[in-house]
């Protein structure tokens, strides 16, 4: 379960011409394993392309799935 707890709207132009949009978002990770307990803050772009429907929601809670790489592959935004 990830917590998103800060986003930023990006469009800007890259070196090659194109266009990137997206949000670039905080979230924290929660994890409990072999009794212990850890926390951690990552990033993670949400490419408009790739994910046109999505809209950031502080405090909310999502399933994310990566691949081999850690590539954003989906999402799943869970009840509160």
């Amino acid at each position: 379960m990830f917590e998103l707890v800060g986003y930023r709207y990006v469009d800007m132009k890259t070196t090659e011409g194109g266009t990137v949009k997206g949000y670039s978002c905080f979230v924290l990770n929660h994890e409990q394993q072999d009794g212990l307990e850890g926390a951690e803050a990552i990033k993670i772009f949400f490419s408009s392309e790739k994910f046109p429907d999505f809209k950031p929601k502080l405090n909310a809670s999502y399933d994310l799935r990566f691949n081999q790489k850690g590539r954003l592959m989906g999402y799943e935004e869970l009840d509160a």
